[in-house]
């Protein structure tokens, strides 16, 4: 059983390449430096990405002498001690992937990084800086003259905003389901590794992840939740051509993380927010649901507590509360065209089995369970009927597919209009919202990692019996 890991992502932390006439060589290292993988990339083919890798690893004298023979094999016969042969073109942290416009792929990389939370012993980064390089060599370059306005449209999206990254954590699932991948029993997580991993081992089995009785089973790879991936289809075409090492998957989203004392006793306060990377647009854009049941602008946010005095996974104290927001998983939309500062809503499509909403609830029971709770803040008094419509379709389509469930495994609806609270000076906004939230709380529960927690009688009444709250 592992002691302080997590399910890893990515053991590649330390990136240099080596820029050649013929080919990129990317030497990347675990953060000791003491092992090494390289990967080939092809400069010759104008439209295709030729990357190899030997999944050798190297140690820090074998890559010397690799790029040593590399510099000496690539230099001009004319000038042979003069010149290099073998140029050092960019230091990074990170693969975010491969793109390609009209012409050849670029690589991109990251080039800065700044630690902004620790889970657990395993720290979390958000991108500061990145670089985009071209990889086919000029000489073959075939270009394109609308190449430039789409690699500009790709650069509006600024990565050095709000995306996050680890080595060794998870970020696209919760902590509970990282730490139950953690306490699975070595037979059942052998076959669950298999499929993301064919190799039985791990290079960087020494730095404290994983051994059992020299079982030969070193780390646990994890496949992630792809739809809370950013930079999943940029990695796609490399995917099965290389070591898992290499990929490193990236969250868009927040993460922070603050260091309160309670009772003297120091405490870390995690907030996780992933966006989801299907549907994803800016408000107005994208609105209601696609015909998968991914609603646009879907976030689910991760709230996590811990003892700050002990950073281990099986000696800490962890807790978390986990709880998603979207749109209204509807066929509806806005007309953005008028100049309007709340543009008309339009149902685009009749929906009259909500076959949308019972795709988009269906995700969320098999990702969390019963009970679903919504939650809809969405106005329910208008002079004219707006927001009142998605109201209305919601609670319909909620109606019908109740048939369908048990009754102990019902989608529960909570309507409250905020707007209409906020207005009110009678009525205070965050009493109210406490209410709710401690019933919720209670019918869904909150994930502990420890069996001697004292979540059971931290409210002993007879209301946590009656709202079905257990341990």
């Amino acid at each position: 059983m592992p002691t302080a890991a997590a399910p890893i992502i990515s053991s590649v932390q330390k990136l240099v390449l080596y820029e050649t006439r013929a080919r990129y060589f990317l030497v990347g290292s675990n953060h000791a430096e003491t092992k090494y993988r390289v990967l080939k990339i092809d400069r010759t083919e104008p439209k295709d990405l030729v990357v190899i890798d030997d999944r050798h690893v190297y140690t820090q004298q074998e890559v010397r002498e690799l790029l040593g023979r590399l510099d000496l094999g690539n230099r001009t016969k004319m000038s042979q001690k003069g010149s290099s042969g073998l140029f050092r073109a960019v230091s990074a942290f990170g693969v975010v992937g491969f793109v390609r416009f009209l012409e050849g792929y670029y690589i991109v990389l990251i080039t800065k990084r700044r630690k902004m939370a620790d889970i657990g012993g395993h720290a979390i980064y958000k991108i500061e800086d990145t670089s985009m390089i071209y990889i086919p060599n000029d000489s073959v370059r075939i270009s394109h003259p609308d190449e430039a306005r789409y690699l500009r449209i790709f650069q509006n999206v600024d990565l050095s905003s709000n995306f996050y990254f680890s080595y060794s954590y998870d970020l696209s699932h919760s902590l509970q389901y990282n730490l139950t991948v953690l306490r699975m029993p070595l037979e059942m997580l052998k076959s669950e590794t298999s499929k993301a991993c064919q190799e039985s081992f791990d290079i960087f089995e020494d730095e404290g992840l994983i051994t059992q009785g020299g079982s030969g089973v070193f780390g646990i790879s994890s496949e992630p939740y792809m739809k809370y991936v950013w930079n999943g289809e940029l990695l796609d075409i490399i995917k099965n051509t290389v070591h898992r090492d290499w990929l490193l998957y990236i969250i868009h989203g927040f993460c922070g993380q603050s260091k309160p004392l309670i009772y003297g006793r120091p405490v870390y306060v995690t907030l996780i927010a992933r966006r989801s990377s299907r549907f994803a647009g800016t408000r107005f854009l994208k609105r209601g649901a696609n015909c998968e049941g991914d609603v646009a602008n879907e976030v689910e946010t991760e709230q996590i507590l811990c003892d700050a005095s002990v950073m281990s996974f099986t000696a800490g104290s962890y807790s978390s509360y986990v709880q998603v927001r979207g749109s209204v998983p509807l066929f509806w939309s806005q007309d953005i065209s008028t100049m309007m500062p709340k543009p008309p809503i339009t149902l685009d499509q009749a929906d009259p089995f909500a076959h949308v909403a019972a795709l988009h609830f269906d995700q969320m029971l098999q990702r969390f369970g019963s009970p679903i709770i919504i939650l809809n803040l969405v106005k329910e008094r208008e002079k004219r009927k707006h927001e009142r419509i998605l109201s209305e379709e919601l609670v319909a389509a909620v109606t019908y597919l109740n048939q369908f469930l048990p009754p102990e495994h019902t989608i529960v609806y909570i309507p409250w209009d905020m707007a209409k609270y906020t207005k009110s000076k009678l009525c205070n906004v965050l009493d109210r919202l406490n209410v709710i939230a401690e019933s919720v709380v209670k019918k869904t529960g909150f994930f502990v990692n420890r069996p001697d927690s004292y979540c059971s009688i931290l409210r002993p009444d007879e209301k946590w019996n009656e709202l079905g709250g257990h341990v």
